[in-house]
């Protein structure tokens, strides 16, 4: 947001800033940074081989492991619309927390309402 009005500025002044921009940057990283950079770099021979590592094996760590459901999720948004409007409405948790019992109605009234399968039902519930 500053940039524009420091970019007016005479160019080794602008520098300066920016220099001190980056500076106050890495600053806030290696403060708030949970990583012991230190005990890290025990665990390579060096920095550079560290890096080389840590790029050879970036992407798949970040992959979230969900349960892979091919129906469309239509169906939870018509569960969430017909809990919306009943009596689930002032406390949703109430139909996690319900017994077995009152899951089941429950359910059997979502498989009347709802285009949700047997399977999404049951995940919405939280029934075993």
């Amino acid at each position: 947001m500053l940039n524009p009005l420091f970019r007016k500025l005479p160019k080794s002044t602008f520098l300066k800033i920016v220099e001190e921009k980056f500076a106050f940057y890495n600053f806030i990283i290696s403060l708030y940074l949970p990583i012991d950079k230190n005990a890290l770099l025990n665990f390579y021979k060096s920095y550079d081989d560290m890096v080389i590592a840590i790029n050879s094996n970036t992407g798949s760590e970040y992959d979230i492991n969900e349960f892979f459901d091919p129906e469309s999720h239509l169906g939870f948004a018509q569960m969430l619309e017909v809990t919306a409007h009943s009596s689930f409405a002032d406390d949703p948790r109430s139909i996690i927390l319900a017994s077995n019992e009152q899951k089941q109605r429950i359910a059997d009234q979502l498989r009347k309402r709802t285009s949700a399968s047997i399977g999404q039902i049951k995940r919405f519930l939280h029934m075993e």
